[in-house]
């Protein structure tokens, strides 16, 4: 009895991943098991709506069923322009990755300034970073 509750507690052990990295680009490709990406940038150059751009983040070193979320807030962090809602995941032993590519479409940058893409592992916000947004130079 007692090896049974032993080995149940074994399946059951849970270990939070780490954020290998969280990348905005262009676009995304796969060549063999390696993400491919395209046009890799830190801000944008104009405000408006941006038709189309990406966010993959590498979850790795981690054991258990996890839901990841993405939201990009404004410079205020009052009003949440674009999300992800929670995405599961499953990280079967601590040296599996798993690569969540998230397509991202006519966001509208209103206004100049800093915008903030957060980065939530089971509802806990664990990375904020900053996305500048620039005023078109006419």
């Amino acid at each position: 009895m007692v090896k049974n509750n032993i080995t149940q507690l074994a399946v059951e052990e849970k270990s939070k991943p780490i954020l290998q990295f969280s990348v905005l680009c262009d676009g995304v490709a796969k060549q063999g098991n390696k993400p491919v990406f395209i046009g890799v940038f830190s801000n944008f150059v104009r405000t408006g709506v941006i038709a189309q751009f990406f966010i993959v983040n590498r979850w790795i070193y981690g054991k258990g069923t996890f839901k990841q979320k993405i939201a990009i807030k404004d410079p205020d962090l009052q009003k949440t322009i674009a999300e992800i809602p929670d995405q599961e995941f499953i990280l079967k032993e601590e040296i599996n990755s798993a690569d969540i590519v998230n397509g991202f479409v006519n966001v509208n940058f209103e206004k100049p300034g800093v915008y903030w893409v957060e980065i939530s592992l089971d509802n806990k916000l664990l990375m904020s970073y900053p996305l500048p947004v620039y005023e078109q130079q006419k």
